[in-house]
């Protein structure tokens, strides 16, 4: 999937739409999106946030993958 046209509103609009402004220009999917590491964590954080958002119930809706997840959780600290 990659994304047609976002809007951004509220006090620093114009710090999280860069990220959204190149992914259309290159038409990128929003599975690269939720792959960018940023140098320092800002506000452009709540894009991936938002990408992770939409991949969830998608992901989890796996019975294996819960699974695998629960086991995870349990053996790593």
């Amino acid at each position: 999937r990659r994304p047609i046209g976002v809007t951004i509103v509220g006090p620093q609009a114009g710090e999280q739409i860069a990220l959204w402004s190149m992914a259309m220009a290159n038409r990128m999917k929003l599975s690269a999106m939720s792959g960018m590491i940023a140098p320092y964590p800002t506000l452009s954080e709540l894009s991936k946030r938002a990408i992770g958002a939409y991949f969830s119930p998608r992901l989890f809706a796996n019975l294996w993958v819960k699974r695998v997840v629960r086991w995870v959780q349990r053996v790593l600290p």
